[in-house]
């Protein structure tokens, strides 16, 4: 890492470790970058479902 911490899950820092002693540093806004598409992507796909079924 170049610096800056990885932000959320233990799971995600050891993610960033393992990837860098790999030879393959993950930066934090490269992390972020990917991180928000999956966040939008997933809440696209499930806020439909929950509004159906949950207040329908």
């Amino acid at each position: 890492m170049t610096g800056r911490t990885a932000v959320a899950a233990a799971a995600n820092v050891v993610a960033f470790g393992i990837a860098a002693r790999n030879g393959i540093p993950i930066s934090f806004w490269q992390f972020t970058k990917y991180g928000l598409i999956v966040t939008v992507v997933t809440v696209a796909l499930v806020a439909p479902y929950l509004w159906l079924r949950y207040l329908m």
